[in-house]
């Protein structure tokens, strides 16, 4: 038997290195079941409620590609060959199995419905006396994030026109590690949406509901880092430049941020957002 030829094991070659290249991807893909690396106790919930579906999904994927796969074998073993007039025996209904193929997947979907459920209710749960309360006011196209007990607004980078070149600067968000940080969310224009990928957790910026739970969350930040935070609301002509970046660190360190900022900031008014009055409109200034 002759050996293939050059031309044949370069295209094999080939093959071979495609279907490594797609496979290292899908496997790379898995990190972490596919999610950002969590930074705060409430993404670790919903990190591990997405571990179960994924997994359970694909274990219940793998049964039905094997059961397909058993009946297309089966059927191809079995079919019918040439003098072979005999009628197959026939098999209406088995109520064993249409009752446990039927009870299966209720009792699954009961019980991701209830840990669903149950990590939502986590995630909307908030206490009464939370170590730190920010501000995020959104509007377009922009952010702003006040400290209320600190009587601090950061000065930072603010865009209100949205010129196509786009902002210099995003404006900063810093947290410190450890505490528990509760998110007041408002919007005076349209909605607006707070989301930051390593939270795994997304909230609306509803006008007119700032009272609701619905705009309020809170998370205990567990790791330092710097993320970048994004509305994930479509909310006009610039939405693509409305970012803001995120900086945990620790206690100590978010203090002496504190105290500095105070210095150097602009006193806090109710209402008002940089560069405008209490009673200005972020947007139009009207």
């Amino acid at each position: 038997m002759s050996s293939p030829s050059p031309v044949v094991r370069a295209a094999r070659t080939s093959r071979w290195a495609a279907a490594t290249v797609v496979l290292a991807a899908l496997v790379a893909g898995c990190a972490n079941n596919g999610l950002p690396e969590s930074a705060t106790a409430q993404g670790e919930e919903v990190t591990s409620l997405w571990g179960i579906f994924l997994w359970l999904a694909v274990a219940v994927a793998a049964l039905i590609w094997l059961l397909t796969a058993y009946v297309v074998i089966s059927s191809m073993r079995r079919r019918r060959r040439d003098g072979d007039d005999a009628v197959p025996r026939q098999k209406q209904y088995n109520t064993r199995l249409e009752v446990v193929y039927t009870a299966i997947p209720l009792v699954l979907v009961g019980v991701l419905f209830w840990m669903t459920t149950a990590v939502n209710a986590e995630l909307d749960n908030v206490s009464d006396a939370p170590d730190l309360t920010v501000e995020v006011i959104g509007f377009q196209w922009q952010w702003q994030f006040r400290y209320p007990t600190q009587e601090l607004v950061p000065d930072g980078p603010l865009v209100v026109s949205g010129s196509p070149s786009g902002p210099q600067g995003y404006p900063e968000l810093v947290l410190p590690v450890g505490a528990t940080v509760r998110f007041e969310l408002t919007a005076d224009d349209v909605i607006h949406s707070f989301w930051v990928p390593e939270f795994l957790e997304k909230r609306d910026l509803i006008p007119g509901v700032d009272e609701s739970p619905s705009n309020v969350i809170e998370v205990e930040v567990t790791r330092a880092g710097t993320w970048t935070g994004r509305c994930a609301e479509y909310c006009g002509l610039n939405h693509w430049q409305m970012a803001f970046t995120v900086r945990a660190v620790p206690a100590d360190e978010f203090a002496d941020w504190v105290r500095v900022s105070q210095a150097q900031s602009q006193p806090m008014v109710a209402g008002s957002v940089p560069g405008t009055t209490a009673t200005t409109n972020p947007v139009s200034g009207a």
